[in-house]
């Protein structure tokens, strides 16, 4: 089949690694693959055109050109599927599906909770046009039961997809041995509702209650490109850490492309955030047998097994992520590696790229 694939930007966000692991997945199964983006940024493209798939760039943010540039590459190349990863871009996607004289099959994925990230404006236009889809993917089953509470129209057509990483490139040995101190990982942007605070607060909590000293890396995605409110909420943190003198325990790390670096240097991964679709981060860890230590809402609950492959805490609270983070201290080395066995075996199960190609070929044939 022609398919193409489209995406706003191709810069290393979590939905821009998965558009680019479906994207060679799908060139890899036989198919004629496109991927279509916007902006003059070159992340992995060495990668796409080694693997067989074309890329085509519109370098103006000028929404009326990209649609008119997917116009032209639907009829030129007699496109039989389009497959748009992002609200933004899924808009411009059906726009530009709506005005062409070919219509391909047609599938929008939505890569986050729609709660809180969408304007009430900007949530009404993407369900009033995804409408005209045949598939509505999300990479959450929270994310689609939101959909689906919307729209009944909608619901019908709305399939849940989890993100596919790459197993050989994550293909640690499980650690034997825990730290001492604990070396805890985090990775997200410096939006609050990523929950940084919650995590320096429950730090805070064991060093006082149980004299116990947890070390935090926390790689920032986008630092090369820091938004003002960001860098103004990393200020506050980095007082709140002085405040408490947990300094020494707690380290700012710039994106890295080389995932496997930091996750090698780890014991769990911490992910507090309490709106996200099914972080990336989450699922790399898992793949590397790393257990992971999350909050009780989103999707938590399906990826982790308590106690088996990591440990849940309720949300926003910075006691149950101390008593968690308490749990994790207290574990024997059989124990831990134990939990990282079983976070590897359960990644290799449900979240390789395999799978995650083969469940949008079954949409598509």
């Amino acid at each position: 089949m022609r398919i193409v694939t489209v995406i706003d930007v191709l810069s290393s966000g979590g939905a821009q690694r998965q558009i680019v692991n479906l994207s060679k997945g799908l060139s890899a199964n036989g198919h004629n693959v496109t991927l279509f983006y916007a902006r003059d940024q070159r992340w992995r493209l060495d990668e796409l055109h080694d693997a067989g798939v074309e890329t085509v760039n519109i370098t103006s943010k000028n929404p009326l050109l990209f649609i008119w540039g997917l116009i032209k590459i639907i009829k030129l190349r007699n496109v039989d599927v389009l497959i748009s990863f992002l609200t933004s871009t899924s808009i411009l996607t059906v726009i530009a599906y709506l005005f062409s004289s070919r219509k391909p099959k047609l599938i929008v994925s939505e890569r986050n909770a729609l709660a809180g990230s969408l304007t009430p404006f900007r949530l009404k236009v993407a369900l009033f046009l995804y409408r005209y889809s045949d598939f509505v993917v999300t990479n959450a089953n929270h994310a689609r039961k939101e959909i689906e509470d919307y729209s009944s129209t909608i619901a019908k057509k709305t399939r849940t997809i989890w993100n596919g990483v790459d197993l050989s490139r994550l293909d640690l040995v499980p650690t034997k041995k825990r730290s001492n101190p604990i070396q805890l990982l985090a990775m997200g942007t410096l939006d609050p509702f990523k929950g940084q605070s919650v995590l320096v607060e429950a730090l805070s909590l064991l060093k006082s209650r149980h004299n116990l000293h947890v070390d935090v890396t926390w790689a920032i995605r986008r630092s090369n490109n820091l938004m003002p409110h960001e860098i103004k909420h990393k200020e506050a943190l980095d007082f709140r850490l002085s405040e408490l003198k947990l300094t020494d325990q707690w380290r700012w790390l710039d994106e890295q492309e080389d995932v496997i670096a930091i996750l090698n240097n780890c014991d769990f991964l911490a992910h507090p955030s309490i709106r996200d679709g099914l972080p990336n981060s989450v699922c790399e860890a898992l793949a590397a047998g790393k257990p992971v230590i999350a909050a009780d809402i989103l999707d938590g609950p399906q990826l982790l097994n308590e106690g088996r492959n990591g440990f849940l805490f309720e949300a926003e609270n910075p006691e149950s992520l101390a008593d968690a983070l308490l749990k994790a201290a207290n574990m024997t080395d059989e124990e831990f590696f134990s939990m990282s066995i079983a976070a590897k075996e359960f990644a290799k199960d449900r979240l390789s790229t395999g799978s995650l190609v083969s469940n949008y070929e079954a949409l598509i044939s």
